[in-house]
């Protein structure tokens, strides 16, 4: 007995969504095991039922929560560093204000 799982759309689903959608499968799932045509399979079955799609929309929150907090660090840091190089505050806030906005440009242009 074999149980597959495929997402398809012709649409693209963000992370927040498609996570929304593992959990409801998950739910559906489990409420399905429990009767009782599936109780004396429920434990040999639960352990093979999976989809990589869903995997995908974890991945994908993961990276954009991680690129904004490596961003985050490192405007920070450079503001430091050039608050202490420069030796003037307004200068170094200029500087560090002018890298992030260049980053934030240059990551709007990814798609």
């Amino acid at each position: 007995f074999t149980l597959e799982l495929v997402l398809t759309s012709n649409k693209y689903i963000d992370s927040e969504v498609g996570l929304e959608v593992a959990e409801n499968w998950k739910a559906w799932l489990a409420s399905e095991m429990g009767k009782d045509s599936c109780l004396a399979v429920q434990d040999a079955l639960n352990g093979f039922v999976s989809a990589l799609d869903f995997h995908q929309f974890q991945v994908s929150e993961n990276l954009v929560r991680e690129m904004f907090t490596g961003i985050g660090v490192a405007i920070l840091v450079a503001l430091s560093v050039l608050i202490i190089v420069t030796g003037n505050i307004f200068v170094g806030i200029y500087a560090a204000g002018s890298i992030a906005m260049i980053v934030i440009w240059v990551m709007a242009m990814v798609p």
